[in-house]
């Protein structure tokens, strides 16, 4: 049965990485364009994502299940509505 935790807890780590690096990249998309085309897309806005998913996988090691779900879900969120403004500044380029 402790072979399922451990597998378990493994594959929730690789996840929540590669959401930090998705978000990195995500990041540097935005700082690419602002330096690019002198816009200020706010790049800066991703860095709480980052952290939070760096929150994250370290949380998973307490085993403290609740507050993971509530910090993804948080997270997620927020990705979600900076990544989307981010794609209406460049397609749009406004402010």
């Amino acid at each position: 049965m402790n072979d399922y935790v451990t597998i378990g807890i493994i594959l929730e780590v690789y996840a929540w990485i590669l959401a930090a690096i998705i978000a990195t990249y995500a990041t540097s998309i935005s700082l690419f364009y602002q330096q690019k085309f002198n816009e200020k897309p706010e790049y800066y806005f991703f860095v709480v994502p980052l952290l939070l998913f760096i929150l994250a996988i370290l949380q998973i090691f307490d085993h403290d299940l609740p507050l993971i779900n509530l910090v993804g879900t948080i997270t997620g969120l927020m990705f979600i509505f900076f990544s989307l403004r981010l794609y209406i500044h460049m397609t749009e380029g406004g402010s």
